[in-house]
């Protein structure tokens, strides 16, 4: 019996892996932020983007670790719409 390597579906499968485990650390970096403030990410998003956090080192990281969780979920689903289409 012939072994058939399918490449796009084993690529696309290690670039899933790969957004899942920077979402998973993503999320419990956001997390320690949460706890760290005593405010849910959602909170201080609404409250960073309207001007109401003062300038402070880690909520510039909070905000830029919030953008790329999106990001890497918005790549995720991508990779996801691969696999359906197939």
């Amino acid at each position: 019996m012939a072994v058939v390597y399918d490449e796009l579906y084993i690529s696309t499968m290690r670039e899933i892996s790969v957004c899942r485990k920077k979402i998973g650390k993503l999320k419990r970096d956001l997390g320690e932020m949460e706890r760290k403030y005593g405010m849910s990410t959602e909170e201080f998003i609404r409250r960073f983007r309207e001007g109401g956090m003062r300038e402070h080192k880690d909520f510039s990281v909070w905000h830029d670790r919030y953008e790329g969780l999106k990001n890497w979920e918005e790549r995720l689903r991508g990779f996801h719409e691969i696999l359906e289409s197939r």
